[in-house]
């Protein structure tokens, strides 16, 4: 084309060798034209093709200079984000650690309904619950002390041996080390008949259970006396 943006001018066809209006001389003519309108098609093609290039040149350059303008990654701070732009669903998973979070960031009203177990709990942080005062006090039962009621109880018994002597005892079922006797009695094994306890009671300090015996009228069977003791921790 030319620089006026008009197709360049061709020298006019050459003059028919056929006389005017014969069938001859417009096949002549006709073809000739064809043959100059087949070249500025080629022409404008040619334009065409050079003008797409060209752009594609021009589109690769700003797809270019669009990418080295990017932000580059972890460039965008949070003074560059605005309130709730960053949403839950737009997170990975695990990207956001305790680490992350500043003090007091999570509150209640922020963790899903059983979202959090034990394990995730320091129970160091934990204050006392207003409305459990009174557990502070778990250690007692009717406003006495754990160390008021009895437990660990424990039966131990002792015994003389078995003769015709007039006189047996005392005779102490001992209770064990950190126990104190809480009951007991005694009892006479072989012959009753004019033998009776003189003495059956706790023994000093409560450690355990003791007994004596004598008889009264002369007696042929053995007989012995047999001291059982109850003793349990706690009570003071």
């Amino acid at each position: 084309m030319s620089s006026q943006g008009r197709p360049p001018n061709y020298p006019p066809p050459p003059p028919s060798p056929y006389p005017p209006g014969s069938p001859q001389g417009r096949r002549f003519t006709n073809r000739h034209i064809a043959v100059a309108a087949a070249l500025i098609l080629a022409v404008l093609l040619v334009l065409t093709v050079v003008a797409l290039v060209v752009g594609l040149a021009a589109l690769n350059r700003d797809v270019e200079a669009v990418s080295s303008a990017a932000p580059a990654s972890d460039s965008v701070g949070t003074d560059a984000l605005q309130d709730g732009a960053v949403t839950a669903d737009k997170l990975a998973g695990g990207a956001v650690t305790a680490d992350a979070l500043a003090d007091g960031a999570v509150t209640g009203a922020k963790v899903a309904q059983d979202s959090l177990t034990g394990a995730s709990i320091d129970e160091s942080t934990l204050e006392q619950v207003p409305s459990a005062k009174s557990a502070k006090n778990a250690a007692k039962l009717g406003g006495q002390a754990a160390s008021r009621y009895l437990s660990a109880l424990t039966l131990v018994q002792a015994q003389t041996g078995s003769s015709t002597d007039e006189v047996k005892g005392p005779v102490t079922a001992s209770c064990p080390a950190g126990t104190i006797v809480i009951a007991g009695g005694a009892s006479l094994d072989g012959t009753t008949s004019g033998i009776a306890l003189v003495e059956s009671a706790p023994a000093e300090g409560q450690a355990g259970w003791t007994a004596r015996a004598q008889a009264f009228e002369p007696t042929t069977t053995d007989w012995r006396i047999v001291v059982t003791a109850i003793c349990a921790t706690g009570g003071s």
